[in-house]
């Protein structure tokens, strides 16, 4: 079991100029944790506010997603790396599930034994990043509509991290690109929870139900989702 380190643990950058991630900067992550049972690990790794490069930023971003996948392997006592795809898409261990995701001061990752779980996803986005300008490309009319009735607009965001949350879920398993309007969220509100389910011709594919949890954290949306092997 990895000893979280309780102190904040931001990216710094070397004398060149390079990102890196401080030594034993990963813990754990108490809004995603809370979301998920207690045999999933997630860490999370806090990234320094500045403004480089995009470049220097994309680095950074990397490196602490990285860094927080790494303590999760470790915690569920894995030794190994995510490696990455010709897609850039994570690529875990023989064995293992996992996901990672970051915004802009905060990586998280998550990763459980592959016999618990079929498939694991995970999100973060700053609040308030999203606005209303892509509700019209991230929604679908039953979407709309529903958040139209109950005048949340404040919605926008969770259902745009939940949508991201459950592709990553599916991308390993169907190997197919989805666009928003292909993804259908339903919300429970009271319990923090969603289900999330393949629309239109790309249901054929006959994809799993992706069940699980958001909450509103220190200034973050997080969402977390899952398939189980049952």
């Amino acid at each position: 079991m990895v000893t979280p380190d309780t102190r904040p643990g931001p990216t710094r950058a070397d004398p060149a100029g390079r990102p890196h991630v401080a030594p034993h900067s990963a813990r754990v992550s108490s809004g995603l944790r809370a979301l998920l049972s207690p045999s999933v690990a997630a860490y999370e790794v806090s990234l320094l506010p500045s403004d480089p490069t995009p470049a220097v930023r994309r680095e950074a971003e990397f490196r602490a997603g990285r860094a927080a996948a790494a303590a999760a392997l470790a915690d569920i006592g894995v030794d190994g790396q995510v490696g990455r795809g010709t897609d850039r898409r994570p690529l875990w261990p023989s064995g293992v599930v996992g996901s990672i995701s970051h915004c802009g001061h905060l990586a998280v990752a998550v990763a459980a034994p592959g016999t618990a779980f079929r498939a694991l996803g995970v999100d973060v986005e700053d609040l308030g990043d999203v606005d209303d300008e892509v509700r019209a490309v991230v929604l679908t009319p039953t979407e709309q509509a529903a958040l139209e009735a109950t005048g949340g607009s404040a919605l926008l965001g969770i259902v745009f991290s939940v949508k991201e949350s459950a592709y990553k879920c599916w991308s390993p398993l169907l190997d197919v690109t989805l666009d928003w309007a292909d993804i259908e969220v339903t919300l429970d509100r009271s319990a923090g929870s969603f289900t999330a389910d393949v629309v239109g011709p790309s249901a054929r594919l006959r994809p799993p139900t992706v069940t699980g949890r958001y909450a509103v954290h220190r200034g973050h949306v997080l969402s977390a989702g899952w398939v189980g092997q049952g």
